[in-house]
């Protein structure tokens, strides 16, 4: 590892044609020297893996995790290590898997880092939602699909595109949907099921606890309210994990309410 000013200056500059004919397509990473943290990993081929340091001094403003390590590496004196992960690649479509099966592997082991993939990489990779780093609940629901049946049930659907990621298991997902919802006193009263969806797919289901609604502790959060779920495992309601709950919640903002029930004939709840 390149660890002093003098090093990192004898780094190359330029990666010779027939190299970079050799190379074919490749996935690379880079590295911070001060740490030998990787920081971002891609694909490319030619002499892809050395223009994001060009970039950082062109366009500041683009992917801005990114290029901020670049130029806090450089301040010190110091320069981005680059690493092959692999080369040889024959085709885009190949590259592109590889590269998103390593940062997948960076999101999965968010344990060690504090709950939070380490790479700036912007968008987690190539088909992630289709095809990459998933809980088995999640790959059942991937090629499932079927269109969410009739619930009797006075129901929640909450809505988390965001906090959702795919490998979470059910505990993980409830302690994220708990809250914090601006709910008002009927659905706090009567709504017995939470629904969780992410892109209209029903990611978890949990039991209400209707006593156990409480407002949210902070101040910024006022006029919201968490609630305290309960893992459902009736395969009545397990089996509603991966189905699509169509038009009737595409358009929502944050959570919505069938009290009545949910019928999927129904275009809009009432």
């Amino acid at each position: 590892m390149a660890s002093t000013t003098a090093a990192s200056k004898a780094s190359p500059k330029k990666i010779p044609f027939d190299t970079q004919l050799a190379l074919g397509y490749y996935v690379y990473a880079l590295r911070d020297p001060r740490n030998g943290e990787v920081f971002y990993v891609g694909k490319g081929k030619g002499e892809r893996i050395l223009k994001h340091v060009t970039e950082s001094g062109k366009n500041p403003t683009s992917e801005k995790a990114k290029l901020k390590r670049i130029k806090d590496i450089e301040s010190e004196g110091l320069e981005v290590e680059h690493l092959f992960l692999r080369s040889g690649l024959k085709t885009e479509d190949i590259a592109f898997a590889v590269e998103q099966a390593v940062i997948d592997v960076f999101l999965a082991n968010r344990a060690t880092s504090n709950g939070v993939s380490k790479l700036t990489n912007l968008v987690a990779g190539h088909e992630h939602h289709e095809l990459g780093l998933a809980s088995l609940e999640t790959v059942l629901g991937r090629h499932g699909k079927a269109k969410t049946p009739s619930i009797k049930q006075p129901i929640l659907v909450l809505k988390l595109n965001r906090l959702w990621e795919p490998d979470m298991n059910p505990k993980e997902l409830l302690k994220v949907s708990q809250g914090v919802w601006k709910v008002g006193k009927e659905i706090r009263e009567k709504a017995q099921i939470a629904l969780v969806i992410s892109h209209g797919i029903i990611r978890g289901v949990y039991e209400i606890d209707p006593d156990s609604w409480e407002p949210a502790a902070s101040s910024k959060d006022k006029g919201k309210w968490v609630f305290t779920g309960r893992i459902l495992s009736d395969p009545k309601f397990t089996s509603l994990i991966g189905t699509d709950m169509g038009q009737q919640v595409r358009n929502q903002v944050s959570f919505q309410k069938f009290l009545d029930g949910f019928n999927p004939t129904n275009k809009f709840p009432k």
